[in-house]
């Protein structure tokens, strides 16, 4: 594991970068997911990372413009912006490794980053719980700040901070500003079939505990939808607690085991 700093657009964006000891069979770009979720799953990538490695990937986990150790706040942080490092990184990575097959790990709100067609094409693409709708991401984050108003018994709503959003200002939710340029490019993000089309195959993993295997009716339309294109599509559910939620950082080996066999079954 090396740390890096790639200069993308002017901006300098903190990667982890995890290399095979030997010749380099794929290449694989991980896109994080939104504000605290990327805290809980930061151990878990990293764990994913060196097992991909060992197996003769090439992978690059970064911090996106804004969060994590790259540059500038949270609050400076734009959809457009993420979005040009997604790209941006896409291409360091080929122009490193040229050889290697190309894919795409997202992490939840990561994969509504994949609608710039930008990205890279014929990639293998891993998608851990994706959101599908950004705006429904947008208005539960935002629920955080009004439930945190009710108990300080300030009168908030989720249609009052939205209206500030559009406004042009900034809303600040559980330690995170965000600026009206990020929340405007989540509400019009979308994970879906046309935004897919460029994939060589898809797998979408779910996760929950307690034995459910059948997969959640967005996901499944969206699998149908991508397949109807005519790329390949794997749909599954992995019997583990909702890492990006839980109060003490998990990182199950058992999504890493799944990550590893989607990636590099050929």
């Amino acid at each position: 594991m090396v740390p890096l700093f790639i200069d993308i657009a002017g901006r300098k964006l903190f990667c982890l970068r995890f290399s095979p000891a030997r010749s380099v069979r794929r290449r694989v770009l991980i896109v994080p997911p939104f504000a605290e979720e990327m805290n809980k799953c930061r151990r878990l990538l990293a764990d994913t990372g060196r097992a991909l490695s060992r197996l003769g990937c090439e992978v690059l986990l970064p911090d996106l413009s804004g969060t994590g150790d790259s540059a500038g706040g949270f609050g400076e942080a734009t959809w457009s912006n993420w979005s040009m490092d997604v790209v941006g990184l896409s291409r360091w990575l080929e122009l490193s490794t040229p050889e290697a097959a190309p894919s795409v790990l997202t992490v939840r709100s990561g994969a509504l980053l994949l609608s710039n067609k930008g990205v890279v094409s014929n990639a293998r693409v891993v998608a851990w719980q994706p959101v599908v709708d950004g705006a429904r991401l947008l208005q539960q984050f935002l629920r955080l700040r009004v439930m945190a108003e009710k108990f300080s018994g300030k009168p908030a709503s989720v249609s009052g901070l939205m209206q500030r959003l559009h406004e042009g200002r900034s809303v600040e939710v559980a330690g995170y500003t965000v600026s009206s340029e990020l929340a405007n490019g989540l509400e019009t993000a979308r994970f879906d079939a046309s935004t897919l089309e460029w994939a060589a195959r898809v797998t979408v993993f779910e996760f929950g505990s307690g034995g459910h295997d059948a997969l959640s009716p967005p996901i499944t339309k969206l699998l149908e939808a991508v397949a109807a294109l005519g790329v390949p599509t794997v749909g599954r559910v992995v019997d583990v607690e909702q890492f990006w939620m839980t109060q003490e950082i998990a990182a199950p080996t058992e999504v890493v085991e799944a990550t590893v066999a989607a990636l590099l079954d050929d």
